[in-house]
């Protein structure tokens, strides 16, 4: 993937930018682990290792390296 036009580039990869852009706007997000389960919810806060989700129940501690795919809730 060609990332020269994206300024960020050289500092963080491009996971990180949609982590915080989705953390940021506070979407709604499905969050698919390697193992098949599927969490839903607002990612609340990250950093290099851990996402926090947050449902209307609980906060969950996810880490990335468990993770398959972020799929963000789009509202048409």
């Amino acid at each position: 993937m060609n990332q020269t036009n994206n300024k960020n580039s050289d500092t963080q990869p491009l996971h990180d930018i949609l982590i915080a852009h989705l953390c940021k706007n506070k979407m709604q997000v499905a969050i698919h682990l390697q193992t098949g389960i599927k969490l839903c919810g607002e990612i609340e806060a990250h950093d290099e290792r851990i996402i926090t989700l947050k449902d209307n129940k609980k906060t969950q501690i996810i880490y990335k390296h468990a993770i398959s795919t972020i799929v963000p809730e789009i509202n048409n």
